[in-house]
């Protein structure tokens, strides 16, 4: 399971926007320069907020390394098979 540590910078009903500064997970990725054409440090991530957080809380957000696997799969592979097609 990839976690980072965020503060809110935004919330609306259900969802709170996160700003993460990219570190532990994003180091060793080998998809970096994809992921990452700018070398900006921070990103903001859209969550569910259950735990109610407020403007300002520091948060700690975690995804699933099979989630991942399957975005990275869509976001990769589907393309190239549509562009064989």
């Amino acid at each position: 399971m990839i976690t980072e540590e965020g503060i809110v910078q935004q919330v609306e009903t259900a969802k709170a926007f996160i700003l993460i500064n990219r570190s532990s997970a994003c180091a060793g990725c080998q998809a970096q320069s994809a992921c990452r054409p700018s070398e900006h440090k921070e990103m903001i991530v859209e969550a569910i907020n259950d735990l109610h957080a407020r403007v300002g809380d520091r948060v700690q957000i975690s995804v699933p390394a099979g989630s991942l696997l399957k975005v990275t799969f869509f976001v990769y592979f589907v393309p190239v098979v549509a562009l064989v097609l």
